[in-house]
């Protein structure tokens, strides 16, 4: 998942690629979240033997070194961040929580069959219109339309990624 923060795009790997190099970090979690601006924010929550304020520095300027910002940094027990890390019934550890603002697209086909499957688009983040379409006998499918009646505002062309939707709402196609 790409983030965008305070101008800068990273990913979760880049992150894990800083804690992964600190001896002091026993074990981490990273959470995306939408602010009250409507951007995207990351939280950095460590469990280590013995927090302090200047481990905060130090994690900080590691992180202003490789990735350009620092995250929000947090302690939190080793065993909290344990048993986020690993949910019940799964084996690999999971580090990345993406909490942001989400909206989804739904495909009708407004009386037709194979309607495309659902997608979902991340706030602030465009996503391409699916170029899968649904049949209708005796119709020709030329594309997608905000009502069941409306003008074509997506016109199918068969080409993948045309089209892109970056309003953030959800959103019924037609």
């Amino acid at each position: 998942q790409m983030l965008k923060v305070k101008g800068t795009t990273l990913y979760p790997a880049a992150i894990f690629d800083v804690l992964d190099n600190v001896e002091y970090v026993e074990n981490y979690l990273v959470e995306a979240n939408t602010n009250e601006i409507g951007m995207d924010d990351v939280s950095v929550f460590i469990g280590c033997k013995n927090p302090n304020d200047e481990l905060i520095k130090d994690l900080k300027d590691r992180f202003r070194a490789r990735i350009r910002i620092a995250p929000n940094i947090q302690f939190l027990p080793i065993d909290e961040i344990n048993k986020r890390n690993y949910p019940e019934a799964k084996r690999k550890p999971i580090k990345f929580f993406d909490n942001r603002k989400k909206y989804n697209i739904t495909y009708d086909a407004n009386g037709g069959d194979d309607a495309p499957r659902s997608q979902i688009k991340i706030h602030d983040e465009p996503i391409h219109i699916t170029q899968e379409h649904p049949t209708r006998e005796g119709y020709d499918f030329v594309g997608w339309s905000k009502s069941s009646n409306g003008e074509v505002i997506y016109p199918y062309n068969g080409t993948p990624g045309v089209h892109v939707y970056s309003d953030n709402e959800d959103l019924v196609l037609y």
